[in-house]
């Protein structure tokens, strides 16, 4: 892939997170993702930095899903999800 695939999934979990933390949780919130890819290829490695990111087995549900296109030239992966935070 000619853009850094795994800088961009690093920055879409770090900007979930951030945002997750402004409302009081973390992505341990997090109970359903789906995940957009550019490149199917991406999957295999995505599904692995998943695994290094919800520690412990504590994966959201989550659906994989390759696109042809994205709105933005060069993004290869976009993030869409749902948290549960207790008030």
């Amino acid at each position: 892939m000619s853009y850094n695939s795994e800088a961009q999934v690093t920055q879409v979990l770090q900007d979930l997170d951030n945002t997750l933390r402004r409302a009081g949780g973390t992505l341990v919130n997090m109970v359903t993702m789906t995940v957009f890819i550019l490149d199917s290829r991406l999957g295999t490695r995505f599904t692995e930095m998943r695994h290094e990111t919800f520690l412990e087995g504590k994966y959201p549900a989550s659906a994989l899903i390759t696109v042809s296109s994205f709105a933005r030239p060069g993004i290869v992966i976009e993030i869409q999800g749902m948290a549960v935070i207790d008030a």
